[in-house]
């Protein structure tokens, strides 16, 4: 039944409103908690029954007509001294099957109403991004009703992340709107949640998505009570196969308990979830993963799993329980996953035992890099690396270096970086089943090293890799190792690096040239203008340069060269600022020039010039003076007020000691 208030305006006149003065947003919130409120003071006739409420739509539910009649008109009496009015058209009187929120609901059962249904069924194939995502929003709301409902729409929504405003139709999206459609009219009914029964849930994955069937016993067979469909993330989705099973089976739960309310729950899965997930789980998972999972799948104990062999939801609905499945989830997850056949995390026995280290560091604002394979008494290989490697990387390139020294060898390998333990012996395979991209599904770092690993992997004739404690005191042959692959990295990266390695600092990993545009906000545009037009008015400033050069010299401005001695240049929001003595000063001319300079460069470059090519830009045209003060060099943002004259300088990062 519908409700509306009745609100009293003057003694002698009353209004009635269906929608309060705090509009459409609020309204139904507020007049829902105020009739809850209301509500609590009514007592219910005698007689077995419950009131549900829902914003303004109440419903009464007795075992008998005779009780569910009291109770009714008690319940009109009461509202009607409250000052609310019913909806008669709206209102369903003692009958024992009622429209409820959109649901057909009737003893132990609840189903989509067929004009409900209908009305989303004659809707016509969408034609722009809008009107699908109105199309999937109201199918969504009946996703309990349709088995598969992730995977029947997974086509659907590829089109929409295509970005085109107007859909363009494949024959996959075309069948899956037709198979939606179809699976909606033949919606089954679904059993209602009955806290008294157990529960049973049987999950699977299937294309990245979990699936599951939550039922109740219903005589000698069980009654669908939810069909559960939710898509895995993304780091999920680049795990083993075996290991998806264990995300399924979490994500699931969590959605069944929604419905369970806390009590038993039998979870039948064709996998051994238990067993993968303490054996493989601080491999493949992050540490919040981890707990997150043991927390729904070992500390609870409402839940109980059991390993069977469904394959589909007719055999778990009949309500047999299968034989177990002859699956080795484990053997399954190393020959598939393993970097390479023999790859071990424990020594191997007769083989050559080597460490490796990789060491990144600043000292003086510039920073030094460098790697080291060793054996326990001898070192095999060391250099330094570009002054844009960080620890990380290092680390990898170190193992790289290592693999590759190893080849056709039996060889143990131990590294300190924990990093460069979990890339080789499970992230790695992550990153390449999910495309190289995190748990947020962006790039990775190291994406090129990390690639690399793939060939040299496979050199050795076995090879074990293992992690060890850094920086432990030396009682051992594996200490004293570790130790001297330490040092002997630090050593290396104090070391001059080849001039085509030092080029290579300035490129991103595997670019020569950065893919995109500058982007310029309205500010910046803003400002360039105004440089402009006080230098046209005022200053002579450098003519146009060649596309492609740098200004390195300062034009002849008498009024500031004295107080400001810098070389410049400046590309976008960018600037490489070279300090020679530079003190900071409010010469708001001087600062001007700067930007006078930086609206020249910015013309005649270009679009599409980052700070790694400014870099690149800059050494090349720097005299050898001003290489030696590199570590000098700092990447800054000038901001110039035209209103007050007064310049911000907004230091961002170190770009060529970072």
């Amino acid at each position: 039944m519908l409700i509306t208030k009745e609100i009293e305006v003057t003694s002698e006149k009353k209004n009635f409103r269906k929608i309060m003065d705090q509009g459409y947003k609020n309204s139904p919130t507020i007049f829902g908690e105020q009739l809850a409120k209301d509500l609590e003071s009514w007592e219910p006739p005698p007689g077995e029954g419950q009131l549900l409420q829902y914003v303004d739509d109440l419903l009464i539910t007795t075992q008998t007509q005779e009780t569910c009649v009291d109770w009714t008109v008690s319940l009109l009496n009461f509202l009607d001294l409250q000052g609310y009015r019913v909806s008669q058209k709206k209102a369903q009187m003692v009958r024992q099957t009622v429209i409820y929120l959109g649901y057909e609901v009737s003893a132990g059962q609840r189903t989509l109403g067929q004009d409900h249904k209908e009305a989303i069924c004659q809707t016509p194939k969408p034609q722009t991004v809008k009107e699908l995502r109105t199309f999937l929003g109201m199918t969504g709301w009946c996703r309990l009703w349709i088995y598969n409902y992730g995977l029947l729409v997974k086509p659907l929504y590829a089109l929409i992340t295509e970005g085109s405003r107007d859909l363009q139709w494949t024959k996959e999206a075309t069948r899956a709107f037709d198979q939606l459609k179809k699976a909606l009219m033949s919606a089954p009914a679904l059993g209602l949640p009955d806290v008294s029964k157990p529960f049973f849930l049987c999950s699977h994955k299937k294309q990245g998505i979990a699936l599951g069937i939550l039922a109740q016993n219903l005589g000698p067979y069980r009654r669908a009570v939810a069909y559960l469909s939710k898509q895995l993330d993304t780091a999920a989705k680049g795990w083993p196969g075996c290991l998806r099973a264990v995300a399924a089976v979490a994500i699931n739960i969590q959605e069944a308990r929604k419905f369970t309310l806390g009590q038993k729950m039998t979870v039948l899965v064709s996998h051994t979830v238990s067993a993968v997930f303490k054996a493989k789980g601080g491999h493949w998972l992050s540490p919040q993963s981890f707990l997150k999972y043991q927390a729904i799948l070992v500390e609870q104990d409402d839940v109980e799993v059991v390993v069977t062999n469904f394959v589909n939801p007719a055999s778990f609905l009949s309500g047999s329980m299968g034989e177990p499945v002859i699956h080795d989830c484990l053997e399954t997850i190393e020959a598939s996953y393993s970097s390479h056949p023999d790859l071990k995390d424990t020594p191997l026995e007769d083989a050559d035992t080597w460490f490796t280290d990789g060491s990144s560091y600043v000292i003086s604002r510039r920073r030094h890099a460098g790697y080291a394979v060793t054996t326990s008494k001898e070192i095999i290989e060391s250099r330094p690396l570009p002054s844009n490697t960080s620890a990380q990387k290092a680390e990898i390139i170190a193992l790289i270096r290592a693999l590759k020294l190893a080849k056709g060898r039996e060889i143990n390998i131990y590294t300190d970086s924990r990093y460069a333990f979990k890339v080789v012996q499970a992230h790695r395979a992550i990153w390449k089943e999910r495309g190289l991209l995190n748990s947020q599904g962006k790039n990775i770092k190291h994406a090129q090293e990390i690639l690399r690993l793939l060939d040299p992997i496979q050199l050795p004739e076995k090879v074990a890799i293992m992690h060890i404690k850094a920086h432990q005191k030396v009682s051992s042959e594996l200490e004293e190792g570790n130790m001297l692959a330490d040092r002997e990295a630090k050593d290396a990266a104090k070391g001059e690096v080849p001039d085509k390695d030092v080029e290579a600092a300035f490129i991103p990993d595997g670019k020569i040239s950065v893919e995109g545009k500058a982007i310029y906000n309205k500010r910046d545009k803003k400002l360039s203008k105004v440089c402009t037009e006080y230098h046209k008015n005022k200053t002579k400033i450098t003519p146009p340069v060649p596309r492609k050069a740098v200004i390195t010299k300062m034009p002849a401005i008498p009024e500031v060269e004295e107080q400001i001695t810098p070389v410049v240049t400046k590309i976008g929001p960018y600037a490489i600022k070279k300090c020679l003595g530079f003190e900071k000063t409010e010469c708001t001319q001087a600062q001007l020039w700067m930007q006078s300079v930086a609206a020249a460069v910015i013309k005649e470059i270009g679009e599409g010039t980052f700070p790694a090519e400014i870099c690149k830009i800059v050494w090349d045209n720097a005299s050898d003076r001003e290489r030696e003060l590199q570590s000098q060099w700092t990447l800054v943002n000038f901001t110039y007020n035209p209103v007050t004259s007064k310049i911000l300088r907004l230091p961002l990062q170190l770009i060529l000691t970072d």
